[in-house]
């Protein structure tokens, strides 16, 4: 006996077999573990299923944040060298120290993206596309041939 023969052989008797059944005490076993159940507050939910008044405030208040970090972070980095020190002259000494620390900081953000992450952020941009691509054509591939996928009858 051949392997063709073999398949076919165990196919037919596969299909002879009957279409296996649900236990008896399934679906009242099911019923009850889930009547006593609560459900989770809203705040404890995926968040599309939050209400939508809390869905557009947390929308509303997620772009404001962003839109202040990205003012903030643009201010900073397009600050003329030495603005700090002329902004605080007439404050006192601890005022002084902070400006002092965030013209600082600024000019380590500034130089940090210009010398490590600018001549860079192409080719990041490049790979992780790139990268993106060639996992969602793997995962098609794995989705049509993988065994017990999805039938095209």
């Amino acid at each position: 006996m051949n392997a063709d023969d073999l398949r076919q052989l165990i196919d037919r008797e596969l299909k002879q077999l009957p279409a296996p059944r649900a236990p008896e005490t399934l679906l009242p076993r099911v019923l009850r573990a889930t009547v006593g159940r609560r459900p989770a507050p809203w705040y404890a939910r995926p968040w599309l299923a939050w209400p939508r008044g809390w869905q557009i405030a947390s929308a509303a208040a997620l772009v404001a944040i962003g839109a202040g970090l990205s003012t903030f972070i643009a201010f900073v980095l397009q600050a003329p060298a030495g603005a700090a020190p002329a902004m605080a002259a007439n404050a006192p000494g601890r005022v002084q120290q902070i400006f002092g620390a965030i013209e600082e900081a600024a000019t380590l953000m500034r130089v940090l993206w210009q010398v490590l992450l600018e001549p860079a952020a192409f080719w990041l941009v490049v790979v992780a596309v790139s990268l993106s691509l060639a996992c969602a054509a793997i995962w098609s591939a794995l989705e049509r041939t993988a065994a017990g996928g999805a039938s095209q009858q």
